[in-house]
């Protein structure tokens, strides 16, 4: 509950009491002081049932009315010292505590709301003072005097001993009363068009956000989750955050500095106004930016956030602008709301600094269209320098400097540690249980979700799997749907996916398809090459009914027409959504990667695979190709990728790092390739310049580990970094070997990365094989996770532990 909340409530409290009082028949103001409302009803019903009636129906009215009242109050609020915001609030139950408010009052305004008002407020010349002494908490208090008294009034006016009926028929009557709230409270003064507006639109952002995917649970009836309930807190890496412990790390106690590398991003996006967020595919990026919308939209920050409560959210998704102009302000707004919104509104929220744009997905734009999306941005921040921004990509489409000119941080999404993917899996089987089907009876759930537990600690291959958001969903409904060995890697772990997504689901339901998976597999397949060609994610559905209608005339036993095959893939393939009407894209554009590389494969496109290598929006589509790729395809594009390696030295980097990231999927490899492959990651890759490139490095799997050296020695800072990070992410047990030998180098980018990396192994074994004899952070270490408190005793050179709150509940 907020401070205004809380304070909402008592409000409600006090006006609750002198509803009482007045049914009651207290008729005067000083008999009813110092009473609390248990005491005036066991007065008035000594039986204790008829007590506990009365209670429960009069808190009911309570909390309909703190419901009501609570987000107009904070709106009202939004700026506002919270000292002051208390002050006034309180202020106004002070004033309803201490008002002749008896029978003969309120008969004698005749129960008018606004005469009502005035006569407290003659009453009590000085309680406005109480509010405090900015003018915006007097303006707060009158306000929410005003509606106390609409409320209070309405109510009384409903109140039977105004119409002489008897007390025993008064108690049957009071469900009925709380029944009539909302229409009584509907009929407070009308709001301003730009206010109503708000709330309208406040209303709509909240309950079409609030959703998350069970991503695999079912088709039609896709199971969802509140996102509010179900929203885990992520931590970031910030490099501006290293580079300037470097500096100060020599003062400790006058610093924030002693945590690790890495922070939740509430506190990241605390920290400025403009944030760019950056992280993988499945990494949490729209995830988050729904999560900030839907608690904008219902003022329900709390902590270093809380100053964003009564801001508006305006999502953005860039993906559907692939060749459009972008959006002016006053298209920020949903479709559906869009003709009723005031003119100019958008753009005075943006002015006032009321705004947070959420600008989602600058990977999802088309390369050549980024200077645009960049440009667009630069002028919103420039025209409105008092909004908030924070916009999401993946790290190869915009790096961390991207927007700087425009001054934005930026921050990197990490992957879960090992008690965050525990709340994951808990908070998953949670919202699994509330499900309409499932593959298992309900009562198994527990079950399940022990099994996974177990094999994720027995697994390292699987647990790395896991540090994905998006890949640990799937993997807790396979978990679900099968008993079997869950998949040792990505490509296994789409197949199996899609394979429950487009079969199992709905042959285990006796549900008869007229397409089998193979037609439904090989449909998809062109839909999502035809995106990917087009450098786009989402597309016009008259245009997927153009892209059926040309590939349909190929597949002799399908007897169905465009239209019916659209219905049938958006309804039951799990697949393809509609996420707005009249536009289609896939669940999670990863699915359009994995199943445009298997079309890549089937219609032999090596030569456009290799000619688009470049682009970072086709990284992962060829990553996935070559777990598709049968051995002379696979032999093929990797080979034209080390020569255009050769013959583009624009490009050199990029295409060997992609060669060597290829290998996380290839099963089989002509060996004197990989020789040749291993050679140039060894003399051109190892060790990596930076840490932009050790995703691309870890990628490959534990057998990075071969290529890396045995020790720092000779290596600048930001390699040495990138090198312990490369190595940790693998999440492999080997890892901790190599990154023993690297345990002793007092850098501080180095000590970063190995506390930062305690959290993703076996705390104890980490502890005494790699922190042992570390100098840490001039013995210094920031714990975030409980579960690694009892191990700092193996470390010889502590000289002191920083305990980092972790918001996101996982300890």
């Amino acid at each position: 509950m907020t401070g205004v909340e809380a304070a909402v409530g008592r409000i409600c409290q006090a006006l609750v009491k002198q509803l009482a009082a007045s049914w009651f028949r207290e008729r005067k103001a000083d008999s009813r002081r110092g009473r609390d409302l248990t005491s005036l009803i066991r007065a008035r019903f000594p039986l204790p049932r008829d007590e506990r009636d009365v209670l429960s129906a009069l808190w009911q009215v309570e909390d309909q009315v703190t419901a009501k009242l609570a987000p107009a109050c904070a709106r009202l609020a939004h700026g506002l010292p919270e000292n002051e915001v208390t002050a006034a609030l309180d202020a106004v139950t002070d004033t309803l505590a201490d008002a002749d408010l008896s029978d003969e009052a309120l008969v004698g305004v005749d129960l008018d709301p606004v005469a009502l008002y005035q006569e407290i407020r003659r009453g009590q010349p000085l309680a406005v003072r109480r509010a405090g002494p900015e003018p915006r908490a007097a303006e707060l208090y009158d306000a929410a005097l005003r509606r106390a008294c609409v409320a209070l009034a309405h109510l009384a006016r409903e109140l039977p001993e105004f119409q002489g009926v008897s007390a025993v028929a008064s108690l049957r009557r009071l469900t009925s009363i709380s029944s009539k709230l909302d229409v009584l409270l509907d009929r407070l003064p009308a709001p301003a068009a730009g206010e109503r507006f708000r709330d309208d639109y406040l209303a709509f952002v909240a309950s079409t956000l609030d959703r998350l995917d069970l991503l695999g649970l079912s088709m039609r009836n896709r199971p969802r989750l509140a996102l509010s309930m179900a929203y885990l807190s992520l931590s970031v890496n910030s490099e501006e955050r290293r580079r300037a412990r470097t500096d100060l790390i020599k003062d400790w106690f006058a610093t924030a500095r002693r945590d690790h590398g890495t922070t939740r991003v509430e506190r990241a996006l605390s920290a400025s106004s403009r944030v760019l967020v950056l992280g993988d595919a499945g990494s949490g990026k729209t995830t988050l930016l729904h999560w900030i919308a839907v608690t904008a939209a219902r003022s329900g920050f709390s902590g270093e956030l809380v100053r964003w409560n009564g801001r508006v959210p305006f999502l953005v998704t860039l993906a559907r602008f692939p060749n459009a102009t972008l959006p002016a302000p006053e298209d920020f707004v949903f479709d559906l709301l869009a003709a009723e919104q005031p003119e100019g509104w958008v753009r005075e929220r943006l002015r006032t600094g009321d705004a947070l744009v959420l600008a989602d997905g600058v990977d999802e734009v088309p390369p050549t269209r980024r200077r645009v999306v960049r440009e667009w941005l630069r002028e919103l921040c420039s025209a409105y320098p008092e909004a908030t921004y924070v916009v999401t990509s993946r790290p190869a489409a915009a790096d961390r400097l991207w927007l700087a000119d425009e001054d934005f941080s930026s921050v990197t999404l990490d992957r879960m540690s090992s008690p965050d993917i525990q709340v994951f899996v808990d908070r998953w089987h949670a919202a699994a249980a509330d499900a309409r089907s499932l593959p298992c009876d309900i009562s198994e759930l527990p079950a399940a979700k022990e099994r996974l537990r177990r094999q994720l600690s027995a697994r390292p291959h699987l647990r790395m799997l896991a540090t994905n958001p998006l890949l640990c969903a799937m993997l807790c409904a396979l978990n679900l749907e099968r008993t079997a060995e869950l998949p040792r890697n990505r490509i296994d772990l789409y197949r199996k996916a899609l394979d429950m997504l487009l079969h199992l689901r709905d042959s285990e339901r006796g549900i008869d398809s007229p397409l089998d998976t193979a037609e439904k597999t090989a449909l998809l397949r062109d839909l999502a090459w035809r995106l990917t060609t087009g450098n786009r994610a989402e597309m016009a559905t008259s245009t997927m009914l153009e892209y059926l209608g040309h590939k349909l005339p190929g597949m002799p036993n399908v007897d169905l027409d465009a239209d019916e095959v659209a219905g049938l893939l958006l309804a039951r393939s799990g697949v393809l959504r509609e996420p707005t009407p009249g536009r289609v894209d896939f669940v999670h554009r990863t699915f359009q990667e994995f199943l445009a590389a298997e079309e890549a494969m089937e219609d032999h496109q090596v030569h456009t695979l290799v000619a688009n290598a470049h682009r970072d929006s086709w990284w992962e589509t060829i990553v996935m190709a070559c777990g598709h790729a049968k051995r002379p395809q696979l032999r093929e594009l990797l080979s034209e990728l080390l020569e255009r390696a050769e013959r583009e030295p624009r490009y050199a980097r990029r295409l060997r790092l992609l060669t060597a990231a290829c290998l996380e999927t290839v099963t089989e490899i002509d060996p004197v390739l990989l020789a040749g492959i291993e050679t140039m990651i060894r003399t051109k890759l190892v060790p990596p310049r930076s840490l932009r490139e050790t995703r691309s490095l870890s990628g490959i799997g534990h057998r990075v580990l071969r290529y890396l050296p045995p020790n720092l020695t000779g290596l600048s800072e930001n390699a040495a970094q990138a090198t312990v990070r490369t190595a940790w992410q693998t999440g492999d047990a080997e890892a901790i070997v190599r990154l023993a030998g690297y345990a002793r180098d007092p850098r501080v980018g180095v000590q970063t990365e190995l506390i930062t990396a305690w959290d993703y192994f076996d705390p104890e074994t980490y502890a005494i094989e790699v922190l042992a004899d570390a100098p840490l952070l001039e013995g210094w270490v920031s714990v975030w996770s409980a579960r690694l408190i009892p191990h700092l005793r193996h470390l010889r050179n502590l000289a002191g532990v920083m305990l980092a709150a972790d918001e996101s509940g996982t300890d």
